[in-house]
């Protein structure tokens, strides 16, 4: 008789059903075994619909069915990959239903690098990959913004440092400051919606910008939707991360990078002493400019008075060659008048030409011949159709005809016997058939 458990203890005397002797199990692995590190290879790993991961772990000699519940993976900042080794924190159980040993893992942590740098390898590679990082999706900053936006937060010493060089450098530029987290959980959301505002409001450029820390500190701008809302960005940005040594995918794909906000403040937009200086270069270029084209209009001017110091001469050789010229002109007048009544003459004569009335004769030949022809065949056609009809008619009354239905004609004397007494004893008749004639004697 199968007994059901009656305490949470095994009984030698009591015989179990397998769901109690399971359940037993169970609790003495609970209650004796707590959860533990172990280090293994990670292996067949498949991710349920239900968002639970199942895998195994194994060493040299030994392998173990795991499983990681969906709320114990929010806080895994990498991916997992199979044939790498990890340190696993997991608690012995039994899965009742099928009845096999398996470990609970409740946290995963890379070996040899940290759990942020694996996730941060990984999402680079992934990210390059898809092409974000390609130069040909680079887009140029403009020369002179009017309107900078700054994207940071508005308590730290950052949003200082790039306004105290841009009011040292460029004050003309208009800067507008897009508050938001740069450190926490809630951090890469509002990043992400700071970007959005500040690209949607015909901003010039965009500058991303925090303080150093450490790479947990700057994990917001490696995170996958800071990082693809800059890709997707319409207007110029700079990433401004951090110091020199601090490297952040945000880095990668941003338009133009900048070791330290202060860096991206100078990278912006140009000095105004530099501008200053070039406006001041240009001025006197171009009053060298200015200077050489007066002296140049000056020696012409000069060479025209050389040359008009006897204006009688020049006008009298200007009359001459002005009546030299009108009388060009009535010749052309004359000869372009006359090339019209040419063609004119040409166009009449190829109107009378005989060639063309000769042309005109055969094609209207041509038609008559093919109206001739047609004429021609209809008749044809219509006395073929006559014909037929006459001789379907008198093949209908032919005697012959007759002769194909078994009668005969029979004749005596070359006259067609009708009557019984045309004939007497003695006479010889004749019975024409379809086909050959029969001769008779009547007795």
């Amino acid at each position: 008789m199968l007994i059901n458990p009656t305490n949470d203890t095994f009984n030698d005397d009591e015989i179990y059903d397998v769901s109690s002797f399971l359940k037993l199990c169970q609790n003495e692995i609970s209650n004796t075994i707590p959860s533990c590190w172990l280090q293994g290879e990670l292996t067949n790993l498949f991710q349920a619909k239900s968002g639970h991961t199942y895998f195994s772990i194994k060493d040299e000699t030994s392998q173990v069915k795991c499983v990681l519940f969906r709320l114990n993976q929010r806080h895994l900042k990498f991916k997992l990959e199979n044939n790498l080794s990890y340190l696993f924190r997991a608690k012995a159980s039994i899965y009742q239903n099928r009845g096999e040993f398996q470990l609970i893992v409740e946290q995963i942590e890379a070996t040899g690098v940290g759990n942020l740098q694996l996730a941060f390898e990984q999402l680079k590679k992934q990210l390059n990959e898809e092409g974000l990082f390609n130069p040909e999706h680079k887009k140029n900053l403009p020369l002179f913004p009017k309107k900078i936006a700054v994207i940071t937060s508005s308590l730290g010493a950052v949003i200082n440092d790039i306004c105290n060089v841009l009011k040292r450098r460029y004050p003309f530029a208009e800067v507008l400051i897009y508050d938001t987290l740069v450190q926490g959980e809630d951090a890469p959301r509002q990043i992400t919606h700071a970007i959005k505002r500040a690209d949607e409001q015909d901003n010039d450029v965009l500058i991303i910008a925090r303080g150093g820390g450490s790479l947990e500190d700057l994990w917001a701008f490696n995170s996958e939707l800071v990082v693809r809302t800059i890709f997707n960005a319409k207007t110029p940005t700079i990433s401004a991360i951090g110091h020199q040594a601090d490297i952040s995918l945000s880095d990668f794909v941003a338009d133009k990078s900048a070791g330290t906000p202060s860096i991206s403040a100078e990278i912006v937009a140009p000095d105004k002493n530099n501008l200053l200086e070039k406006n001041k270069q240009l001025k006197q270029q171009l009053n060298k400019i200015i200077q050489k084209y007066i002296a140049d209009k000056t020696q012409q001017l000069d060479n025209l008075e050389q040359r008009i110091k006897q204006p009688q001469q020049n006008v009298f050789k200007a009359t001459q060659r002005l009546f030299n010229l009108n009388q060009r002109l009535k010749r052309q007048q004359f000869l372009k008048t006359s090339h019209t009544q040419l063609s004119l003459l040409t166009k009449q004569l190829n109107i009378y030409s005989p060639l063309n009335q000769c042309f005109e004769k055969q094609q209207k030949q041509q038609q008559l011949n093919e109206k001739l022809k047609y004429l021609v065949t209809k008749k044809i056609q219509d006395k073929k159709m006559k014909f037929q009809q006459k001789t379907t008619i008198l093949e209908t009354l032919s005697p012959l005809k007759t002769l194909s239905r078994g009668y005969s004609i029979t004749t005596h004397n070359n006259n067609i016997i009708t009557n019984s007494k045309q004939i007497k004893k003695g006479d010889i008749i004749i019975s024409k058939l379809e086909t050959g004639s029969i001769t008779s004697k009547i007795l």
